[in-house]
């Protein structure tokens, strides 16, 4: 009859909605997501990465260009000592202090003993995964 037919719609449709879960979604929908999520992360953190090694890069550069220069006392102004004005001593003491902030911020050397007992049983775990794979 037609609201057997219509009652059995229903249960079906309900049926159906229960098993795409909350979200509207069936499993495999979701890992979808999150594997898309995770893959449009992967590109993001990339392109920072990319980034952060081409601002070292630079800077690495000019430090390297600015050290030059004040050996030489080659300046590109005109001054009286022929070293680097005023303005390219501060950018050179601008970029090593950078450079140097960024080189230790995983200094050892200033890790508590809790972390450094951490970071030893860390890395037999990770010894241990390696053996066992």
């Amino acid at each position: 009859s037609p609201i057997d037919n219509k009652l059995s719609s229903v249960i079906t449709m309900s049926a159906r909605r229960e098993r795409r879960g909350i979200t509207g979604y069936t499993a495999t929908e979701q890992l979808n997501q999150i594997i898309s999520a995770e893959e449009t992360a992967r590109q993001k953190r990339s392109g920072q990465a990319k980034r952060r090694l081409e601002r070292a890069a630079r800077r690495e550069n000019r430090i390297a260009q600015l050290e030059i220069m004040d050996s030489d006392g080659s300046s590109s102004s005109d001054n009286s000592n022929n070293g680097l004005t005023d303005s390219e001593r501060a950018e050179l003491e601008g970029l090593l202090r950078t450079r140097e902030n960024f080189e230790e911020q995983y200094h050892a050397d200033t890790f508590s003993e809790e972390h450094v007992e951490f970071k030893r049983l860390h890395n037999e775990a990770f010894a241990a995964l390696a053996r066992f794979c």
